[in-house]
């Protein structure tokens, strides 16, 4: 049986606050007012941004505006950018109100490609990063981890001073533990860890499956999610092309950022990114039919597929670009699978080699008498 929540006791305060009333919908919005209307005694004070992206709502953008002006009647609206200290954040103001006459992709292409065409990357430069796809999020974090864990030399998923995002709202310990709130990893044992939530300095203990339910990685996170935030670190925007993707969104996105010199533009390959397992019995399989004998030491395996994407940054040694779906590409064909033989490359540029293969591997055996 759900327990009954205890009513806040509002009698001791004079004013009331609204943080971010625009992320409310409509029903919401109706029932601030009706609250507000109950409780007169009291002052009432709300702040937001109208350019917030929109949320699945009765209410229209425009509508929810004029809906919370009557509510707040008296309102101070601030046109300049308090978080962004780049006079460029003006300019691309301008452009896009002065060009609407024009398709969102088409203003967000010509702002890219005018204002930071120095920063269109095409690999993973940056460990924070925007994107449109919860799916993008999902993958980038769980690459940017690994690359991380291995620059830091750490051998457990999970360790001491990791930061934790909420990605499901739950409960623990009669607590609400609400989406994208930030959490500290302050302790680990065999069985479970402990996350503090050190605004309230509150502790929680999980076992190792509720982390992996519950919470995801903090190093990237969808632009809707990230509204009201601010980042002072370098970050990279993905899915900037993608046909969904509104001047809007764009707007939010790079303006995140408190120095526009630090943001860049994802422009690689599509980041649905397949699992890193390959199947090794079947290249063991494909050696044996053709004679190939080798020291097991020698041969590739997953210990070394592991090493060999986190070396390289998920990078394909041939075309430049982030790995998709990795696959091995033997360097010789004369010869096995062997870890000397053999670089992690995208399976694109492993069927297209393999057109050419037979020539390379003819001249690579020549030169090798």
């Amino acid at each position: 049986m759900l327990e009954k929540k205890k009513k806040f006791d509002i009698s001791d305060y004079n004013m009331i606050v609204f943080e971010e009333i625009y992320f409310n919908n409509g029903i919401i919005i109706e029932k601030i007012y009706n609250f507000m209307i109950k409780n007169n005694n009291k002052i009432y004070l709300a702040n937001g941004d109208p350019e917030q992206l929109d949320i699945n709502d009765i209410l229209t953008t425009k509508k929810k505006i004029q809906y919370i002006n009557q509510i707040f009647p008296n309102y101070v609206t601030l046109k300049i950018n308090k978080r962004c200290n780049s006079s460029k954040i003006d300019d691309i103001k301008d452009y896009i109100v002065n060009n609407n006459n024009l398709q969102d992709k088409d203003i967000i292409y010509n702002i890219v490609h005018n204002y930071f065409k120095p920063q269109i990357i095409d690999n993973i430069k940056t460990s924070r990063g925007l994107t449109y796809y919860n799916k993008t999020k999902i993958t980038l974090n769980d690459i940017i981890h690994k690359i991380n864990l291995k620059s830091n030399q750490q051998d457990n998923k999970y360790y001491v001073g990791l930061k934790l995002l909420c990605a499901i709202f739950h409960k623990r310990d009669k607590n609400n533990i609400s989406r994208n709130f930030e959490f500290i990893i302050t302790k680990v044992d065999d069985k479970h860890i402990t996350i503090k939530d050190e605004l309230i300095d509150q502790e929680y203990i999980y076992k190792y499956k509720d982390i992996d339910k519950y919470f995801s990685f903090t190093y990237t996170n969808t632009v809707h999610s990230s509204q009201g935030l601010t980042i002072h670190d370098a970050y990279t925007i993905y899915n900037w092309q993608e046909p969904h993707v509104t001047v809007k969104w764009f707007w939010v996105a790079i303006t995140r950022s408190s120095d526009l010199n630090k943001v860049y533009f994802y422009n690689g390959k599509n980041l649905n990114i397949s699992d890193d397992k390959i199947n090794i019995d079947s290249y063991i399989s494909q050696d044996k039919l053709k004679g190939m004998t080798w020291h097991d030491v020698d041969y590739v395996d997953d210990e070394w597929i592991k090493n060999e994407l986190l070396k390289n940054k998920y990078i394909c040694n041939i075309c430049s670009d982030i790995i998709v779906s990795p696959s091995i590409d033997r360097i010789d064909n004369n010869k096995c699978h062997l870890k000397s033989n053999c670089q992690i490359v995208c399976m694109n540029c492993n069927r297209s080699k393999s057109n050419r293969s037979h020539l390379v591997s003819d001249i690579l055996h020549a030169q090798s008498k």
